[in-house]
């Protein structure tokens, strides 16, 4: 297991360099409002979350375990997105760009009227993360680097714009009651990938055997290892957000200024 943590990390300039960039524009955006140091915290820790999960020694476990590769989805959804959510990351990248550009990415974001974003962000998210659990998608994705990508991209992506609406301020809709049924929900939703992977008496990933056997494991426990890793975190994680969602819900705060009310 320590020469999981310890080994050496691969460079990959399509995950290092986007890191290092949206880094430096959220530092200067950051200069130029007042942002809480925990969020600039947050923003911080979820850039290292998306690299431990992609370019740290798990990454080339991934390549022979399932389990593994499952163990990066739950750290770029579960991790990485709500953190960098917290953080306000769009909004101060936003305002690290120049006048002229952030009148182009205003156009962009009209285009989704702010009343339809939180189900088309729920939809999206539940969509994609449903159609990279098919077993075809994921051997779609282990056959080609360029799909691994759009892979991980689109899960993180999808995935932070779902946590912005569920940590989105006070005022922002939808209310916390709907943003705790959006939780419950999801839950389910993205249990069901998993309960087929622990139940089902067949492996239904394509895996490499004597890859997945170096780690002392079968194909189908490999399987049923990442069902269980996928069914009890996640539904830790939401059923918990659900929760504090309906508790803001039933004692309503009050507006805070600034960035927390973006």
């Amino acid at each position: 297991m320590w020469s999981v943590i310890a080994g050496p990390w691969a460079f990959e300039p399509g995950v290092v360099v986007p890191v290092l960039l949206s880094g430096l524009l959220y530092a200067v955006g950051a200069g130029e409002v007042r942002v809480p140091r925990r969020m600039i915290a947050s923003f911080y820790a979820g850039l290292a979350i998306i690299l431990v999960a992609l370019i740290s020694p798990l990454d080339e476990v991934a390549d022979a375990l399932f389990s593994a590769h499952m163990a990066q989805h739950l750290l770029l959804i579960l991790a990485a997105a709500p953190l960098l959510a917290y953080s306000r990351a769009a909004t101060v990248l936003f305002i690290a760009f120049p006048p002229e550009a952030r009148a182009g990415l205003s156009a962009v974001a009209r285009l989704v009227p702010r009343a339809r974003r939180p189900i088309v962000f729920w939809l999206t998210f539940t969509g994609i993360f449903l159609f990279w659990h098919l077993p075809q998608a994921y051997l779609w994705a282990s056959e080609s680097e360029a799909v691994h990508i759009v892979e991980h991209g689109s899960l993180l992506i999808s995935a932070y714009a779902f946590w912005t609406m569920v940590l989105a301020s006070q005022r922002r809709t939808p209310n916390f009651g709907a943003r705790s049924l959006f939780l419950v929900i999801t839950a389910f939703i993205t249990d069901l990938p998993a309960v087929l992977m622990i139940f089902s008496p067949n492996v239904l990933y394509a895996v490499d055997p004597q890859a997945v056997a170096a780690w002392g494991l079968t194909p189908l426990e490999d399987q049923q290892l990442a069902g269980l890793m996928m069914w009890v975190p996640a539904s830790l994680i939401f059923f918990s957000a659900a929760i504090w969602c309906f508790a803001r819900y039933l004692s309503p705060q009050p507006h805070r200024p600034a960035l927390a009310s973006i």
